[in-house]
């Protein structure tokens, strides 16, 4: 009789073990950012300047897209790795009318919570700090996954003068738009 039951038993408890092994197991993932590219463009003097920021780093990043309540991203970048092709004004974006990199270091963006639009179309609700001060944005990105790799990408505009860059900078004022688009595209492994 015991043998019996246990024939019975065994197989439901191993079934058990197995889901809540493979609900565990996708639960958010943790990722590996191996590459980044954050790029920007706005408009001065009626031409577009285009640069990057070639340092980054994460804080911590987990996504799953079956879970996105439990995922997160906190990246941010080196204020002092930006590049434009020009030194000089590349010199001058760090100074304190600019990012005050001196100051503020990096330029960090944390998600408050994601949500699902459709196929592989996601929005963030990010906490976007730069030059100390936190604004609330609202920020789409894709999400595509390949075995154990994906990436993430996101393009967004902010409008600087909320973050007091270049505020205090006559020319700028004139010249610059307030406008800038931010591109960021990471690639990572799980």
């Amino acid at each position: 009789m015991r043998n019996i039951l246990l024939k019975r038993i065994a197989p439901k408890i191993c079934l058990a073990f197995i889901c809540c092994f493979y609900v565990v197991f996708l639960q958010a993932q943790t990722w590996k950012i191996k590459q980044a590219n954050v790029h920007f463009r706005i408009k001065n003097a009626g031409i577009y300047v285009e640069g990057s920021f070639a340092k980054y780093g994460v804080n911590s990043m987990k996504f799953d897209t079956l879970h996105l309540e439990q995922s997160f991203i906190d990246i941010f970048v080196e204020v002092a790795s930006i590049n434009t092709e020009n030194k000089t004004r590349d010199k001058h974006l760090l100074a304190e009318d600019f990012f005050d990199a001196q100051q503020h270091p990096i330029i960090q963006i944390k998600s408050q919570r994601i949500a699902k639009k459709q196929n592989q179309e996601y929005v963030g609700f990010f906490e976007v700090k730069i030059k100390g001060i936190v604004q609330t944005m609202e920020i789409p990105f894709t999400f595509q996954r390949t075995g154990n790799s994906a990436t993430w990408e996101a393009k967004w505009q902010l409008d600087r003068t909320k973050f007091n860059v270049g505020n205090q900078n006559m020319i700028a004022k004139i010249t610059m738009s307030n406008i800038v688009e931010v591109h960021v595209k990471l690639i990572g492994e799980s």
